[in-house]
């Protein structure tokens, strides 16, 4: 046989509630300090005397004149330049035109419708 079951009766326990704590605090009162003034003694700074420097001058002697022996350059005399005239040549088929070949001023081959040398820039027309 089955045994039955054992229902025991549980009276649950009252806790009383408890009281809220209230603890009184009491606030802790500084004193205002008072403002501390400092007394500014300025500095004295005392003028100072000035200075009389007193100056030398300063003696620089004279120097001696100093004997230079002076070699004179020769110069070799120069060669004489020769200048090479180069006559002027017209070709009979031009020679009515009047046109030069060659400068008269420094006697360079001209342009056939040269005006101005190219070598020295004599005007040839």
């Amino acid at each position: 046989p089955e045994a039955e079951p054992v229902v025991e009766e549980v009276t649950p326990e009252v806790i009383p509630e408890a009281e809220p704590v209230v603890e009184e605090v009491t606030p802790e009162v500084i004193p205002e300090a008072e403002p501390v003034a400092e007394e500014v003694i300025p500095e004295v700074i005392p003028e100072a005397e000035p200075v009389a420097e007193e100056v030398i001058p300063e003696v620089i002697p004279e120097a001696e004149p100093v004997a230079e022996e002076v070699t004179p350059e020769v110069i070799p005399e120069a060669e004489p330049v020769v200048e090479e005239v180069i006559p002027e040549v017209i070709p009979a088929d031009d020679a009515e035109d009047d046109i030069p070949l060659f400068c008269e001023n420094c006697g360079s081959k001209l342009e056939e419708d040269a005006i101005f040398c190219t070598e020295c820039g004599y005007r040839v027309r």
